[in-house]
Order: C-alpha cells, then sequence, then structure tokens
C-alpha cells in the first residue's frame, strides 16, 4: 500500500507477508462487495469510518475538490441529543 510502513519481519517471513498482501488486495476487489458510485456538487456522504473501508477511483481531467471531516460518535450523539432538549 501506498502509505505501508517498511515490512519489519524476519527475513523468511517477508515472501508469506506479500503473499498474504496481494490475496487481501484481491478479496477488496471482489465483485459483488465494492459499491462505486459518483458524488455531484452540494452531495454528503457520511459514513462509519470504523466500519467502512473506502477509497476513490481514479479521476482525470476537470476540476475535483473533496472536503474530508471526521468526527466521533460520542461528539454526534451528544449534539443530537442536545438539539432534541432543545427543540422541545
Amino acid at each position: 500500500g501506498r502509505s505501508m510502513a517498511p515490512v519489519q519481519a524476519a527475513a523468511e517471513q517477508v515472501e508469506a507477508f506479500y503473499r498474504a498482501w496481494r490475496r487481501f488486495g484481491e478479496v477488496l476487489q471482489r465483485k459483488g462487495d465494492v459499491l462505486v458510485f459518483g458524488l455531484q456538487p452540494g452531495d454528503l456522504l457520511i459514513m462509519d469510518n470504523g466500519r467502512t473501508l473506502h477509497g476513490r477511483t481514479g479521476f482525470s481531467g476537470g476540476r475535483r475538490h473533496l472536503q474530508g471531516c471526521y468526527a466521533d460518535m460520542d461528539g454526534l450523539l451528544s449534539t443530537l441529543r442536545w438539539l432534541r432538549e432543545r427543540h422541545k
């Protein structure tokens, strides 16, 4: 992977690691297990980052702007509770 640090393993384990790593990559690309869709300007995508493996496909031409934001569930649930109480 692009963001993976060098493998820290004994020489005899490196080949097995990369074999498993390639297999993992194959699993991630299995037809039927991958959802691909486009977003339009103004679209919002929310996902549980701890439960969803996600990425972007290639892009060529034009301009693209994707704004990311991370929030923890405790903060979100607290805000929702506050809003519900405020608007009773």
